[in-house]
């Protein structure tokens, strides 16, 4: 079946089409025309010379001419062929030579092919046809065109010379270099399409037809007209490779047959072909061919019958009685086939209006032919009547067929459950019976057992009566003897742990004696090595003071005869360095006086909570601070070293490069703001919004100001720090930066900073939609609540939060909201070896949400505009410790910093590479029904697997790529890669939490 465009009647569009010129050779021929009694349909055409041939020799004859005044494309100026130098044209188109001007045709029905009226201009100095090899090089356009008419002229009497002709002219120097949808070459194409034609070569014929025709359809604008005649052409070669196969490959013959139908049909209804003749005779051809094969579906058939009558009556006036009986024949059997086979009664009934229409047409043309057209008519009516019979009497057995089976239905199962009561009832009173006589012989049964056995029964009662009594005599005797041996033996095991007691307390006095006795001495010990190491360096303090002041003097003795106003300005600054050096030494040795303030409380620690002690030896600001340390520490290069082990490890089981057909995952940080002109954070390529369903999302966000800024900032640096830990770590997260205060100092003056912060985990929550949230900040209290209520809402909505638990050291300082707050990661800082850092708090209360991971000497970005020190009239703290350029691949000014304010990036990126390595194996890891991964209680299970076991002052250190017992450590020795092994202990350890 070929694909058609729905349609009515004679409007039906195929989707494929094919050619012919006129049917006036068809309808005038006296071959005997269709027969109704089932045979093979076959009809015949004839020429203008009057010889007779059916329609495959018709195809096979008819000659298709180029049309060489093909439209140029857009730009371009249609070239001519056959033009002399003098502009006449030697070549024309059957189609476009005027009635008068048409020659005699050539014999064997190749007329489609005009000779020329005019005489053939001789060839000029640069003959195509005489050119030699060497000479090819010069021949201009106009002479490959003069070729290409030549051979059209002599294609009619000798089609092989002029095949020849023109591919000649193909190999050309000026023929190579014109593009192969030139005007030229698709003349070429066809004129030699046209000679493989009429030597009946139709495979080469097919071939360079349907060059042409694709070529004619990319036509801008495309010309209906010339797409037509290609298409008929192609038609006429498909046809005759159809025949030839017939012998050869059945099965690839009816594929022609086919695919030339669909052109055929295509081509008689094309609205602009006003000669459908040979299109008829193509379409009868083609469907006579492929009705011959009766082992087709239904549905085929009809669709074959249907094709054939739409094109017996294109049919013009001139149809004889031979096609008036075809087309009544097929119109029956297609209307039979659609009707009573398929049911499908209006395609049925289209073939049926439509025979009837054309037969009334007939009728109507001429009176003779009334009387024929109306015995037809009836006859089609009489079997129209038949097939809708048959679809009515088919209907009917299907209904009726319908209503016995919901009687049998309805009436078997009625029958069944009156059998099954009557049986029942039987069974029943059967059973009554049998009961009846088993429950008499029973009672006389049981009456006489009865009796026997109470006799029996009185006899065996009165010896039991007197065992009893016996025996409850003999047992009262006993339990008097054993309470009696009882009662010696308590006595005895009370005086006995009496004696041990006293021994125990004796020894436990006395080596409790010995504890304190050996604490107060270590404790004098201690005292006094502390002392003498006061007293030393007061004294090496005091020593470098006077050695300070002699080599002063000194130095003025030896430059006192200096010039003055030099001397004066060196003695100024002098005093100055000297004044500045004293004042260190100064704080040096008081720092040494105080063991709690050497420990690790800087200028922007904070931290008393609410249920500090007031005798605290610690004067700390009770407003909030960012918890950095200003501890300058060694160990540099270790926690560089770990931090690459960390990328190493990662990339180990995640792809450098983001999938694009995953999202991000969504990481928030609270702080400062961010230098977005950081070389760093431009190389990381940071996203300054994200592209929504209807909007664009901002990733920066400032709740300083009333008119906050739409770009990236940070006057402090400490945000721009935290953004690097995370872009160093997780490169490939979205990141948003919520800005809440201009410095560190402007958050501790700040009445309104936790109605920011608030605000902040809001707009996270909601406009960005994130999944982890990090604040390396803190406050001494919870004015607001809001801000619990924030809090609540994050940790309801799945939300990870990670908070500093601050730098109080060994205080009692508690841990600083919102870390305090239930549901909150509070994170604390080691060295890169897990041992507690100095200026690291104890751990609190929620001691499962307690982690500790690297925050000691930490590398990360600083905004180069502030690489000068304190701006803004001293409000902004000068830079951390520099550190050296870490070379082209991580550009920028680089720093090292200490405190749970930088460990508090790195755990939010451990659940952030947690989250990236679930979505991209969520397949692998295979979560059981129920369990999500993406919420608190999962995300603190698997930390507590990764972090080692605590210790009494510990807390929860995390080592991600170890674990604890070495859960996670990857040793290469699995069978299965680092993915699978990592994915395979994350799903049984969500597995063993559940359970």
């Amino acid at each position: 079946m070929w694909p058609t465009r729905a349609g009515n009647g004679d409007t039906q569009q195929p989707l494929f089409v094919k050619h012919h010129d006129r049917h006036g050779q068809a309808s005038s021929s006296n071959q005997p025309g269709p027969y109704i009694n089932g045979s093979t349909f076959y009809t015949g055409s004839r020429n203008e010379y009057g010889s007779s041939t059916d329609i495959s020799e018709d195809h096979m004859l008819r000659g298709r001419s180029a049309e060489p005044t093909l439209r140029a494309s857009a730009g371009q100026s249609a070239p001519f062929l056959n033009t002399s130098d003098e502009g006449d044209t030697n070549v024309k188109p059957h189609r476009s030579i005027k009635p008068e001007e048409k020659g005699p045709q050539a014999v064997g029905n190749s007329g489609s092919q005009q000779m020329p009226a005019a005489s053939t201009p001789v060839a000029t100095d640069h003959n195509p046809e005489h050119s030699s090899l060497e000479n090819r090089a010069n021949l201009s356009l106009r002479d490959f065109n003069r070729a290409i008419g030549e051979a059209a002229e002599m294609k009619g009497t000798d089609p092989r010379r002029a095949a020849e002709l023109i591919l000649d002219a193909m190999l050309w120097d000026v023929g190579k270099k014109l593009p192969r949808d030139n005007f030229g070459f698709v003349v070429a194409w066809h004129h030699l399409g046209e000679c493989y034609f009429l030597m009946k070569d139709y495979g080469e014929a097919e071939r360079f037809y349907r060059q042409v025709f694709q070529a004619r359809r990319s036509q801008k604008p495309p010309d209906s007209f010339q797409i037509l005649r290609a298409r008929q052409d192609l038609a006429a070669s498909l046809i005759g490779i159809a025949i030839e196969e017939e012998t050869r490959d059945a099965e690839r013959s009816e594929q022609l047959y086919f695919e030339a139908l669909s052109f055929a049909v295509e081509n008689m209804n094309e609205e602009a072909n006003d000669i459908r003749g040979e299109d008829i005779d193509d379409v009868l051809h083609c469907t006579n061919a492929l009705l011959k094969t009766r082992d087709r579906k239904p549905s085929e058939l009809a669709e074959l019958n249907r094709t054939r009558v739409r094109a017996l009556v294109r049919i013009d006036d001139d149809m004889d009685d031979e096609e008036l009986l075809g087309m009544q024949y097929h119109g029956i059997v297609a209307f039979k086939q659609f009707t009573a086979d398929m049911e499908d009664r209006e395609s049925g009934y289209e073939v049926y209006d439509t025979v009837q229409s054309r037969i009334r047409e007939y009728g109507a043309q001429d009176p003779e032919q009334a009387a024929t057209a109306v015995c037809i008519g009836d006859e089609v009516e009489d079997e129209w009547r038949k097939a809708t019979g048959l679809l009515a009497r088919k209907r009917w057995r299907r209904c009726l067929e319908q209503v016995r089976a919901e009687v049998r239905r309805d009436v078997l199962p009625k029958k069944k459950e009156t059998r099954d009561k009557w049986h029942l009832i039987c069974r029943r009173l059967v059973v009554k019976e049998r009961w009846k006589r088993a429950l008499s012989g029973a009672a006389k049964t049981a009456r006489r057992n009865i009796t026997s056995r109470r006799r029996l029964v009185i006899d065996q009662w009165n010896s039991l009566v007197q065992e009893a009594l016996q025996r409850n005599k003999d047992e009262e005797e006993n339990r008097k003897k054993e309470a009696e041996r009882k009662r010696f033996e308590e006595e005895e095991r009370k005086r006995t742990m009496d004696e041990e007691q006293k021994t125990l307390e004796q020894k436990e006095e006395k080596r409790k004696r010995e504890i304190e006795e050996k604490q107060m001495a270590e404790e004098e010990e201690r005292k006094r090595l502390e002392e003498e190491e006061k007293k030393k360096k007061r004294r090496d303090g005091e020593t470098r003071l006077k050695r300070l002041d002699e080599e002063r003097e000194q130095k003025i003795r030896e430059k006192e005869f200096e010039d003055e106003p030099r001397q004066e300005e060196e003695h100024a600054r002098k005093r100055e360095g000297e004044a500045e050096e004293e004042e260190a030494l100064k704080r040096e040795m008081n720092m040494q006086q105080d063991l709690d303030i050497q420990q690790g409380i800087g200028r922007t620690d904070t931290g008393y909570s609410e249920w500090s002690e007031p005798e605290t030896p610690m004067h700390l600001d009770t407003e909030p601070a960012f918890f950095d340390s200003e501890t300058v520490l060694s160990s540099t290069q270790n926690s560089e070293r770990w931090m690459r082990d960390f990328i190493r490890s990662r990339n180990a089981i995640l792809s450098p490069r983001h999938d694009k057909n995953m999202e991000r995952v969504r990481v928030t940080i609270i702080d400062t703001g961010l230098d977005r002109t950081h070389p760093f954070v431009v190389k990381r390529r940071w996203q300054e919004s994200r592209q929504a369903a209807n909007k664009t999302v901002a990733l920066f966000q400032d709740f300083v100001t009333e008119n906050p800024s739409a770009e990236a900032v940070d006057e402090d640096g400490h945000g721009t720090f935290i953004a690097g830990i995370v872009l160093q770590l997780a490169p490939l997260v979205e990141l948003s930066i919520a800005r809440v205060a201009t410095t560190r100092a402007s958050l501790m003056k700040d009445p309104d900073a936790e109605d920011k912060v608030t605000k902040a985990i809001i707009h996270a929550i909601t406009e960005w939609d994130t999944d982890i949230i990090s604040m390396s900040f803190g406050f001494r209290t919870c004015k607001t609540q809001q801000f619990r209520a924030a809090i609540s809402r994050a940790n309801w909505e799945n939300k990870i939060l990670f908070a500093a638990a601050g730098n109080f050291g060994n205080s009692k300082a508690n841990v600083s909201f919102p870390a305090r707050f239930p549901g909150v990661f509070k994170i604390f800082a080691t060295d890169h070896q897990g041992g507690k850092c100095s200026f690291s708090p104890s751990p609190d209360l929620e001691k499962s949400y307690c982690f500790s991971i690297l925050g000691h000497d930490v590398m990360s970005i600083w905004p180069e505009a502030l690489a000068a020190g304190e701006k803004d009239g001293g409000e902004t703290p000068p830079p951390p410790r520099v550190v050296d350029s870490k070379g082209k691949r991580y550009p920028g000014l680089w720093v090292t910093m200490s405190g749970t304010s930088f460990a508090t990036p790195i755990a939010a990126s451990v659940v952030a590479i947690l989250y990236q390595f679930y979505d991209a194996n969520k397949a692998e890891i295979d979560l059981e029904p129920g369990l999500d991964f993406k919420t608190g209680d999962a995300v603190r299970a698997i930390l507590l697997k990764m972090s080692m076991a605590p210790t009494a002052d510990q807390h929860n250190y995390l080592n991600p790529w170890v674990g604890r017992d070495n859960y996670f450590n990857f040793s290469g020795e699995e069978k299965s890669g680092p993915v699978s092994f990592f994915a395979q202990m994350l799903r049984l350890c969500l597995g063993a939490w559940v359970k």
